[in-house]
This record gives C-alpha cells, structure tokens and sequence, in this order.
C-alpha cells in the first residue's frame, strides 16, 4: 500500500505498490492482528490456512433468517429471480455490464452487479 485517501462519502481510495487503486468502502476493510505474517517480498502472498478459511465462513444462527431456514429463503429468492428474468424489461439487469462496451461503469457504480451473479451466489450459499 502506497496511498491512502479519505473521500468525503466514506469511502478509501487505495493506491497499491502495483499501481492499482481500489475504492474500499470501511465494511471491506478488517484490522490486521499484530502477529499476522506479512509477504517477503513486493507481490507475494502469505498462505492462509484451513482453520482460517474455516472461521470466516458465514454460520447461520437459530432464528436469523426468521420463520424459515437459510435453504428454504434462498431457495424462495431463487424462484423469484427466475420469475424476474422471464421478463424483457430485467434483460439489462440479467448479466453482468459488459466492460469492453461501457468501461467507466466501475467507476460510477462502486459495487456492480447483476441478476445472474445474484442467482450464483445463492445457489452456492454467499449470502
């Protein structure tokens, strides 16, 4: 990390030794513990374990996605999306922004995305 700069929206414009800049909004950002490793080197990575792995992912809690079950509610969202894109007027919400043809969109839309990833990552439980 070269650079930080604080917006007036909350939000972190990060330039990275790569030359990279990345907004990152303060819910993307997590302290680092003062024992973590760091990398040896300019663009290495630092392995992460399967205990670690293993306590970031997402646990559902008793009664956190109210009446029904976590499956039960993707399971709901999931037919309606299919609902929804059965209708002409979602098809420029159906897929993902095509970047060749519109490459500002990442600049005005800090966190795109669209039905179809939507869809994925409920399928595969993200949310």
């Amino acid at each position: 990390l070269l650079q930080s700069v604080m917006t007036n929206c909350l939000l972190h414009v990060y330039r990275w030794d790569n030359g990279e800049r990345e907004k990152m909004s303060p819910w993307d950002m997590e302290p680092i513990p003062d024992e973590v490793s760091f990398p040896e080197e300019v663009g290495d990575g630092v392995p992460v374990t399967e205990e670690e792995l293993q306590a970031l992912l997402y646990t559902p809690q008793q009664g956190e996605w109210g009446a029904r079950s976590r499956d039960e509610e993707c399971d709901r969202v999931l037919m309606a999306i299919d609902d929804l894109l059965s209708l002409d007027i979602v098809k420029a919400f159906s897929s993902p922004v095509d970047l060749r043809d519109y490459p500002l969109y990442c600049t005005v839309v800090a966190y795109p995305t669209d039905l179809s990833t939507i869809h994925k990552r409920l399928e595969a439980r993200f949310y």
